[in-house]
């Protein structure tokens, strides 16, 4: 029995290089003054999505370096792209957290910030990778009048806009934002938008049935008429509760000798 305690002392142990609230997979504060995949930990490449779309770093625009977008167009987007993540049980989730500063004439026909599924068409130099075969589901921001219900979910391919509510002018401030990623228990995608700049301060919407479960693209996009920035990113984070494959590695490695056990008992 106390070689059997033992054992699971030490997969609890291993269990604590994958905790309970998952492990971020970036973390981008723009520190290191570039848009690249640079000398800040976990930080990642950006692209525009296109020609006249202007990606660079501001140094005082919130707190520091600050990643800076805008736009010569309409319907421009900013990308970036991560390991893959895959929710697979019940509760696992992924989670897009940032500071968002908006200087533009007027937000009213939307920004819009998510994570994605890239489809395999990933950006290595110049501008973003295919853009039409993406899937999944963003979050939109299109403050307006009183009684405007501007913002909502967007689900692609198609961008449909769904689960409409009231969102508030951000002005020239900084506001934080969360995005969470949820499955839930009868295989739905709950998608949680927390930020300050919407009726409530949280708004969410559950996906019966999800183009997909899987994310790998960082996405923020200006769009329609005069609505071409700049935006001011900042303390970006992406994080997830699904472990990471070393530390399923780890887990397995813990858990053999227990089995084995187990087995010859």
């Amino acid at each position: 029995m106390r070689q059997r305690n033992r054992l699971i002392s030490t997969l609890a142990i291993a269990l604590g290089a994958a905790p309970a609230l998952g492990a971020t997979i970036v973390q981008d504060s723009f520190n290191d003054g570039g848009v690249s995949n640079g000398a800040d930990a976990k930080d990642v490449a950006w692209y525009g999505s296109a020609s006249g779309v202007t990606v660079g770093i501001d140094p005082s625009a919130i707190t520091g370096n600050t990643l800076v977008m805008s736009s010569a167009s309409n319907n421009r987007s900013l990308h970036a792209y991560f390991p893959s993540v895959t929710l697979a049980a019940s509760g696992d989730y992924v989670e897009l957290a940032f500071d968002l500063k908006y200087d533009g004439p007027d937000i009213n026909s939307g920004l819009t910030f998510g994570l994605l599924n890239s489809g395999g068409t990933q950006a290595s130099s110049g501008y973003a990778g295919t853009i039409s075969d993406d899937s999944g589901y963003s979050t939109a921001i299109n403050p307006g009048g009183a009684n405007n219900l501007g913002g909502g979910f967007v689900g692609y391919p198609g961008a449909s806009n769904e689960g409409k509510f009231k969102v508030f002018d951000p002005g020239a401030t900084v506001h934080a934002f969360n995005v969470r990623y949820t499955l839930n228990a009868l295989g739905g995608l709950e998608v949680k938008l927390q930020t300050d700049v919407v009726d409530g301060g949280v708004q969410t919407k559950t996906f019966a049935s999800p183009t997909t479960l899987v994310s790998d693209e960082l996405w923020f996009r200006l769009s329609s008429t005069g609505n071409q920035g700049p935006i001011y990113i900042d303390n970006l984070i992406v994080a997830t509760s699904v472990p990471e494959p070393a530390s399923l590695s780890l887990f397995a490695f813990a858990a053999a000798p227990l089995a084995l056990r187990r087995r010859r008992g």
